[in-house]
């Protein structure tokens, strides 16, 4: 019964957290907290046998097409937000692009194939093992990707830096 009540206290306090510090982004940046500028670094050479357990993070997977136009407003938009920086900071991520000769074997590690891939862009969240732990297809905004980010790390037992 304890372990229920702490269990529970404390997802309520690190919900509020990040309530509250989505509040404090909202506001102009002070001038004891530096502007973020740029936008998500995603590795894009990852060797396909990509050892994420010794990281301890989770994966997020950008899996992108250079002719899709959602794709390309998602890296503009969506990965340019100053909380999903913030968030992916958290993450090991990568992208793969589907126009890659071994996009194929990338996908394979997260159980895709080109000819399985819904469309384009998709996200991939996964556990530090790998495991794919959700997809997401289409083009999402920052207010609804950082909304499963938090998810993520809420479920993993991340806590924020």
């Amino acid at each position: 019964m304890r372990k229920i009540v702490l269990l529970t206290v404390t997802a309520a306090l690190l919900v509020s957290f990040f309530l509250w510090r989505g509040d404090r982004k909202r506001e102009s940046p002070s001038a004891e907290e530096p502007a973020l500028t740029g936008s998500v670094h995603f590795e894009t050479n990852f060797s396909p046998r990509l050892d994420t357990a010794g990281s301890g993070r989770p994966l997020l997977v950008f899996i992108t097409d250079p002719n899709c136009p959602f794709c390309g407003r998602m890296r503009e938009e969506t990965f340019r937000d100053r909380e999903i920086i913030q968030l992916c900071g958290l993450f090991t991520c990568v992208q793969i692009t589907v126009s890659s000769p071994d996009a194929d074997e990338r996908l394979a590690l997260f159980g895709l194939s080109l000819d399985r891939l819904p469309g384009t862009p998709t996200v991939l969240i996964a556990a530090p093992n790998g495991v794919v732990i959700e997809q997401i297809t289409g083009f999402k905004a920052a207010a609804d990707l950082a909304e499963v980010l938090h998810g993520t790390i809420f479920s993993l037992g991340k806590s924020a830096r």
